[in-house]
């Protein structure tokens, strides 16, 4: 094997290893940004928690906890493709529901910024191109991090 051989190899395993972590530091840091984001959800949209009460909130957080489940996977696999596959399948269901997708881009976008928040921007700019693949392109710069779409 030559030096550039290894050289390659060396960096393949640093990339893994660092991948590894985020997506460790994503699962731990999932419940408190499930709650966070979910009461963010609620206080853009109050009228949810009058239609579907307790069982909102319990959805809600577990749904953005689901998300990040699947985020962290995805980074884990090093490849944006299963959770924008993820957040198109979501939206299906929840269309079958009666939801509208932009329900999901909104908490999709309340999760990323919720992330940024807690990450530092070399691993936010590793998130941006998994939120960038699987939010459709009008919600990608909300107008603040606190914003309702």
């Amino acid at each position: 094997m030559n030096r550039g051989s290894a050289c390659r190899i060396q960096s393949k395993i640093v990339a893994r290893f660092h991948a590894d972590q985020l997506a460790e530091t994503l699962r731990g840091i999932a419940p408190a940004v499930a709650a966070e984001v979910t009461d963010q959800f609620f206080d853009c949209h109050p009228d949810w928690r009058m239609r579907f009460g307790s069982r909102a909130v319990t959805h809600g957080v577990q749904d953005a906890q689901y998300h990040i489940a699947f985020l962290a996977a995805a980074i884990e696999a090093g490849d944006v493709t299963p959770f924008a596959a993820y957040a198109r399948w979501t939206a299906g269901v929840l269309a079958a529901r009666g939801i509208a997708s932009v329900f999901l881009a909104e908490n999709l976008a309340q999760v990323r910024d919720a992330l940024a928040a807690r990450l530092g921007p070399d691993r936010t700019a590793v998130l941006a191109r998994y939120f960038t693949e699987a939010l459709p392109r009008s919600t990608l710069n909300p107008r603040s991090q606190t914003a309702c779409l």
